[in-house]
């Protein structure tokens, strides 16, 4: 049979009202805190299971989080929902995740769809193209009445909470390392500009290319998407144009890269020296490995659920992180003078 509240409030000797209490507002001053343990050793006793719904009605609360998300076959993402779904049970929310499939004009309704849901707040890595055609995600998310935090893709001229890594120095230090090894002609392979990811990702190549005083070369640059085909597609023609290393503005591409390279009959890095970008923890069991730049995916995920919770809690400072990535250094870089790096 069903526990009922009314069946915990007997057992315990108290009204329902002070179960009810107890259950949905346990700091209360209202309770004394021998009244709370007791109800509580009942609640436990019992086995009883609050109801989620009529939690909800009493509290206005759903202690659900929504996730919006990208790509879900991207690793990158699978990681950061994984890592944010685990911080949310632990902070006793549950999470919906919902998967906009890299297409901004999924955007706003999935986002509404899920404020329908009842939750609490919301975290939300955007689509691509939303950093070029922004105009009515903005009016959707002005118009939110729960809190939200951007992660990994903020917007133009939007001071909302978002965390972010700082993608021109990241693609800059990728670069800038085929440089210092010896290399002058540079591959590059992005995500359209219109992704704030591959467009920052390209300022930071140009930068590193013409600080070393290299003249751009436009036909070593070539623009996709964030994925294998992608690389794929590029990696025979920039091959045969003459580059000594490619770098790619994300794990996916570079993958894609080496899988034609290696049916070319090309090796990396004896023929062709490759970087990626995100550090995937597949990268560990390639042979040799692939030098990427690294994105803390935990640090990242954590930033935005703090400042979700603090958001939720009343805090309503607008609050922007901009983390900083590293280079890890594995064996896809060549030096021209000494080897293999």
């Amino acid at each position: 049979m069903k526990v009922r509240l009314i069946d915990v409030a007997k057992k315990a000797g108290v009204s329902i009202a002070t179960v009810s209490i107890v259950l949905n507002d346990p700091d209360t001053p209202r309770i004394t805190q021998k009244t709370k343990d007791k109800v509580m050793a009942v609640v436990k006793e019992l086995k009883y299971v609050p109801n989620a719904a009529a939690r909800s009605l009493v509290t206005n609360k759903s202690r659900t989080i929504g996730l919006i998300i990208p790509d879900i076959e991207n690793p990158f993402f699978s990681t950061l929902a994984k890592i944010i779904e685990q911080r949310c049970r632990a902070e006793k929310f549950v999470m919906i995740m919902m998967n906009t499939l890299e297409d901004h004009k999924n955007d706003p309704g999935i986002i509404r769809s899920l404020r329908q849901r009842s939750v609490d707040g919301m975290i939300i890595a955007p689509s691509s193209q939303t950093f070029n055609d922004d105009k009515e995600i903005k009016e959707v998310l002005n118009n939110l009445d729960v809190p939200f935090v951007l992660v990994d893709r903020m917007l133009h001229d939007f001071p909302v909470n978002q965390v972010y890594f700082n993608n021109k120095t990241g693609e800059y230090l990728a670069t800038k390392y085929l440089i210092e090894n010896g290399h002058r002609k540079i591959g590059f392979i992005s995500t359209q500009n219109y992704a704030m990811t591959g467009f920052y990702r390209h300022l930071g190549y140009l930068k590193a290319i013409e600080e070393a005083g290299i003249p751009v070369n436009e036909s070593y640059i070539k623009h996709g998407d964030y994925t294998t085909e992608t690389g794929y597609q590029f990696a025979k023609e920039l091959y045969e144009s003459g580059v000594t290393a490619i770098a790619c503005a994300n794990d996916m591409i570079a993958f894609g890269v080496r899988k034609r390279l290696v049916e070319m009959g090309v090796r990396v890095p004896e023929d062709v020296s490759l970087v990626g970008y995100d550090n995937l923890n597949l990268n560990d069991y390639l042979d040799r490995g692939l030098s990427s730049v690294d994105q803390d995916i935990t640090k990242m995920a954590h930033h935005a659920v703090d400042i979700l919770m603090n958001a939720l809690e009343g805090n309503e400072e607008i609050v922007e992180v901009m983390l900083e990535p590293t280079l890890k250094i594995r064996n896809s870089v060549k030096n021209m003078h000494q080897g293999a790096l």
